[in-house]
């Protein structure tokens, strides 16, 4: 139910009483007589300001809001700046160190020296001012007090049509350089996102999937090799191997080395197939199983006339699984 608003005011105006302005006689004799208003107060006094601060302004009759001056940082009290990347390496002799053992895992990676373009310009640079040209360029990426005297990167890489896979070799050449070197975790993830930020200028060729010419290429590779391998008698020989090839869906088998293949030379796909370490466990593979089976794999690219410099690739790519699928033969496999 709605309170009308006329006995609102009604209401107010019973408790507040007559609403015209009461004299003296009014007042019922009993009322003493009020005591005289007490003299204006004096203006308030402004609050002295904190050195540098503007005064409050002061209105008659209000008194003035102390100023509180604001706390200034102390510098002392701030926390110790953080190190650069550089200092928290080990300076100048540190990335010295790192890098020769970095060049020299580098140049002899069948990965990355079985591109022709890279070959050639290793062949031909002197390998003093290579050495210096890296030392300056990481020193300087990581915040040491060097200048880098060199080319930027990406005229320094053009013409050498490197790939993602040649990229991704060398950054794997770099992290295990800096484990040896017992770099921390945090100190190495640093380093190599610093790498990576000159990836755009370094990698600019067409990847080894696309110079193999694509998906269609590598099925005809896939179904050439695994042809000679399940015939390979020193493969075969291998009883753990030939029961679980036996045992394997042959099509699923090969479609895992296709996208396995297709992912490892940089195509576009998605390989979901177990690593190769887990893959291989329990098979007792050897030296001369691996031997044959990449002489298979020789053997099926001459046969498909695959380019050398593409051959060569491929073969590096192969060789760098090695350590995951030659593994000591267990008693009962053999």
């Amino acid at each position: 139910m709605t309170f009308p608003f006329f006995r609102l005011f009604a209401l107010a105006a019973l408790l507040a009483g007559p609403l015209h302005a009461a004299r003296a006689d009014d007042c019922p004799p009993r009322c003493p007589p009020c005591p005289p208003c007490p003299p204006p107060c004096a203006p308030a006094m402004p609050a002295p300001a904190a050195s540098g601060a503007p005064a409050m302004p002061v209105v008659p009759g209000v008194p003035a809001m102390p100023v509180v001056p604001m706390p200034i940082a102390d510098p002392s009290m701030a926390g110790p700046a953080r190190t650069a990347l550089y200092d928290r390496l080990g300076g100048a002799k540190a990335i010295e160190a790192v890098t020769d053992e970095f060049l020299k895992v580098l140049t002899s990676d069948a990965r990355i020296v079985s591109n022709p373009d890279v070959a050639k310009r290793a062949g031909a640079i002197d390998l003093g001012t290579l050495r210096r040209h890296v030392i300056d360029f990481m020193s300087m990426a990581a915040g040491g007090n060097v200048a880098y005297h060199g080319r930027d990167m990406r005229s320094a890489h053009a013409g050498l049509n490197i790939t993602e896979a040649e990229w991704a070799a060398g950054v794997e050449d770099l992290a295990k350089v800096l484990d040896q070197f017992k770099v921390p975790a945090g100190e190495k993830g640093e380093l190599l996102a610093a790498a990576a930020s000159i990836k755009g200028d370094v990698v600019t060729g067409r990847t080894l999937y696309e110079r193999l010419g694509g998906l269609k290429a590598i099925e005809a590779v896939t179904d050439d090799f695994l042809g000679r391998l399940t015939k390979n008698e020193i493969v075969m020989g291998n009883v753990a191997v030939a029961k679980r090839l036996a045992a394997a869906n042959g099509d699923a088998l090969r479609m895992h080395v296709i996208f396995f293949i297709a992912k490892a030379t940089g195509g576009p796909v998605a390989y979901t197939g177990r690593d190769m370490r887990s893959s291989h466990t329990g098979l007792g593979i050897t030296d001369a199983e691996w031997n044959a089976a990449a002489g298979d794999l020789t053997a099926t690219l001459d046969g498909l006339k695959v380019p050398d410099a593409e051959k060569n690739e491929l073969l590096g790519a192969v060789s760098s699984l090695k350590a995951d699928i030659v593994q000591a033969a267990p008693s009962s496999s053999k």
